[in-house]
C-alpha cells in the first residue's frame, strides 16, 4: 500500500501501465504460491510468455486497475485465478482500500465470506448502472436509459455484477487475468459473460 495513490507507472511492451507495486505483488504471490504448490505453474500480468499445456496454473493480475491505484482512486484490487488441465476452477478478488474479498468455485461465491448471486431480472430503467471500460464513449453510441460509469478495473465491474450491484458490465478487449478470476465469481453467482453476438464466453479457449 505503499505506493497506493503515487506510483510512478511506466508503459510496458504491450503499452500497458505498470508500477514497481504490479513487480513486488506479483514476485510476492509467485513465491508464495509455488511454495504451497510447488508442482504448479504460475503466471502474471507482468510476465512476457505463459506456460502451456500444464496441468495446473495460476494466473495473475497483481494489481488489476492499475492507473486508477496509481492515482488514489480505490477501486482496484489483486487478481487470481486457477486453472487445472486447462479448465477454470477458481477466481479471488481482492481489495484493499475497501477491505472486500470475492471469490468463486463452483458454484458457491461469496463477497467477504457471505453468499452472493448475479441478478435474475434484465430488465432496464433510468437507474440501472451498466460499467464500463474506460474508453467506451469512443467506440459505441448508445440509448442505454440507465447510467454509465467506468470504475477502473474489469475483474472489479464483473464482481460487481455477480453480487447485484449494477445491472451489468461492457469489457472491452481483455487479457486472460483480467477476466478470468471475474468470471470464476460470476459463473459461481449464477452469472455469465457473453460477446456482442449473445456466444457465451469460455476462458478456456481463450
Amino acid at each position: 500500500m505503499r505506493h497506493y495513490g503515487h506510483a510512478d507507472p511506466q508503459l510496458k511492451y504491450d503499452m500497458s501501465l505498470v508500477t514497481q507495486a504490479d513487480l513486488e505483488v506479483q514476485s510476492f504471490l509467485e513465491q508464495k504460491i509455488l511454495a504451497a504448490y510447488p508442482h504448479h505453474h504460475f503466471f502474471g500480468e507482468e510476465n512476457p510468455i505463459a506456460p502451456v499445456n500444464v496441468d495446473h496454473l495460476w494466473v495473475v493480475d497483481p494489481v488489476d486497475g492499475t492507473a486508477v491505484f496509481s492515482t488514489g482512486f480505490p477501486i482496484w484490487g489483486i487478481s487470481i485465478s486457477h486453472f487445472h488441465e486447462g479448465e477454470l476452477k477458481l477466481g479471488v478478488f481482492y481489495m484493499p482500500v475497501t477491505d472486500e474479498l470475492y471469490s468463486g468455485m463452483g458454484k458457491k461465491a461469496l463477497h467477504n465470506r457471505k453468499p452472493i448471486r448475479a441478478r435474475v431480472d434484465d430488465s432496464v430503467d433510468n437507474e440501472a448502472v451498466l460499467l464500463t471500460y474506460s474508453r467506451f464513449h469512443h467506440d459505441f453510441r448508445t440509448d442505454f436509459p440507465g447510467k454509465i460509469r467506468s470504475m477502473g478495473s474489469s475483474v472489479a465491474h464483473i464482481a460487481f455484477v455477480a453480487r447485484g450491484a449494477v445491472w451489468g458490465a461492457l469489457l472491452g478487449r481483455v487479457h486472460i487475468w483480467d477476466i478470468a478470476p471475474g468470471l470464476a465469481i460470476l459463473r459461481a453467482a449464477g452469472g455469465e459473460i457473453r460477446d456482442l453476438n449473445g456466444k457465451i464466453f469460455n476462458s478456456e479457449d481463450y
